[in-house]
């Protein structure tokens, strides 16, 4: 009786494992009490429902600073230190940009071309934004286009897209900002642009934020 009772309690352990479904590390003893209970994984449901959001992009104008052109430059040509570099390429022609503060509170972004591949560069311009602006991203979409943004300034709810139309024509670059105030979003972080050609030329790709 004893020897069946004890068969009983092994396959009772051994159901109790198997409902388990978990792994024990390498340890003399083991708890039966836990191995005995039975898990269950369950979906976790998205409360509330989806959000349409739109917001109109405003064109900023004039604000395009044409930066001068030194005899010599080896990328960028300012007194003091230039801040997270980022660079777009579509071979030999490369689209670099950085953040350079003016003052305690003016940064502007600044951008330079290069049409040789990279062994000279020569400084197209600057935005004229208000605030401190910092972390710019560029991309290549195809041709001579190329889009970027940036992080806007902490205090503001705007976030911005810098389409260059033809990167050899800089009468064809344009600003523009989207406002979230009525979403309540301010201070957006770590800008990505991502770009693909395949669809429709305002179908222009993805801008990511934080």
């Amino acid at each position: 009786m004893k020897e069946k009772a004890l068969l009983v309690g092994i396959v009772l352990v051994m159901a109790g494992l198997a409902s388990a479904n978990f792994f024990v590390a390498e340890k003399k003893e083991v708890n039966i009490s836990m191995i005995s209970q039975e898990y269950t994984i369950k979906a976790i449901k998205a409360k509330g429902h989806e959000h349409l959001l739109r917001v109109e992009g405003k064109e900023i104008k004039n604000a395009f600073r044409p930066i001068a052109k030194p005899m010599n430059i080896p990328v960028a040509n300012t007194e003091d230190t230039e801040y997270h570099p980022t660079v777009a390429s579509s071979g030999t022609t490369l689209f670099a940009g950085y953040a350079y503060s003016t003052s305690l509170l003016e940064q502007d972004i600044y951008m330079v071309l290069s049409t040789d591949g990279g062994q000279t560069f020569t400084p197209a311009g600057y935005w004229t934004v208000e605030g401190v602006e910092d972390y710019p991203s560029f991309d290549h979409w195809g041709g001579n286009t190329y889009y970027g943004t940036f992080m806007p300034d902490p205090n503001t709810p705007y976030t911005y897209l810098m389409r260059i139309n033809d990167i050899t024509d800089t009468a064809t670059w344009e600003l523009v900002y989207y406002d979230w105030s009525s979403y309540g979003w301010y201070d957006m972080q770590a800008p990505t642009m991502a770009c693909h050609n395949s669809q429709d030329p305002w179908e222009f790709g993805v801008i990511g934020f934080i």
